[in-house]
């Protein structure tokens, strides 16, 4: 736990030593930028469904027969433990060791089910960040938006490199966090504006 601590904190002291090697002034933001953020929210959100799309049906192409084995096995077990159930008394008791195996069975199943659902889970959120990290290395930004397009042209080698890399991890983020996320985003959004607009007027 400690050689973690010691971890983060020295590649925070690196993050922070390149920040200020890189980037020596900071960049003007447009003045509409918060005008900008609606339609940018609504944007991602567009293509996030697409892509959230996308991957489920490449998903269940790929994972749904090995879902539906597990789905088979499991009710196979549950019903073959329902008919042991039905038995008499007498029987379950000389045959105690049997229901055992049955339940055993079944526990296993269930877990082999959750492992399988995790793994799935898993690809679909590597895939929606690589598919992410392609969509925003083709053109689709977030930060760059927000920034004066001015602000680009004495920027230093190292400073816009950075950040392009940013807005490209951040925009992959974004997008495959799907569109719930991005739809409570613009919820929050769409409430600070009206509450602004609200103060302004009164």
């Amino acid at each position: 736990m400690k050689n973690s601590k010691f971890v983060f904190l020295v590649v925070i002291v690196v993050l922070l030593i390149l920040s200020l090697w890189l980037t020596p002034w900071a960049l003007e933001l447009r003045k509409d930028a918060w005008k900008n953020i609606g339609y940018l929210l609504g944007t991602m959100f567009v293509i996030a469904l697409f892509l959230e799309r996308a991957l489920d049906v490449f998903l269940t192409t790929w994972r749904a027969d090995g879902s539906e084995q597990l789905d088979l096995s499991i009710e196979g077990c549950r019903n073959r433990i329902a008919k042991f159930e039905a038995r008499t008394k007498q029987y379950r008791d000389a045959h105690a060791a049997e229901a055992e195996t049955l339940a055993n069975e079944l526990e296993e199943k269930n877990r082999e089910k959750q492992q399988y659902r995790s793994k799935t889970r898993l690809i679909a959120m590597w895939s929606g960040l690589v598919a992410g990290i392609l969509i925003s290395a083709g053109g689709i930004r977030t930060l760059r938006t927000l920034v004066e397009p001015l602000a680009f042209q004495d920027m230093p080698t190292g400073q816009r490199t950075l950040f392009h890399l940013v807005d490209i991890l951040l925009t992959a983020g974004l997008i495959a966090g799907g569109g719930d996320g991005i739809h409570k985003l613009t919820e929050a959004y769409r409430a600070f504006m009206e509450t602004t607009t609200k103060k302004a007027k009164a």
